[in-house]
């Protein structure tokens, strides 16, 4: 799974951390929308080594 945050956006750097995500080393995503410029960080959520699958299951 994928995130791209702006990494001036410290609640959602800290949450994406929080839920497992890191920050990937690839060049950040630029661009405006409506005459605001920004500048996106991309996040990984790498699956786990315990083999969870991160499904919720009912018992």
């Amino acid at each position: 799974m994928i995130l791209e945050l702006e990494a001036e956006n410290a609640a959602s750097v800290a949450v994406a951390t929080k839920a497992g995500f890191t920050l990937l080393d690839v060049p950040l995503i630029e661009g405006e929308e409506k005459g605001r410029p920004y500048a996106l960080q991309t996040w990984s959520l790498r699956p786990t080594s315990s083999g969870c699958s991160g499904r919720l299951s009912r018992r």
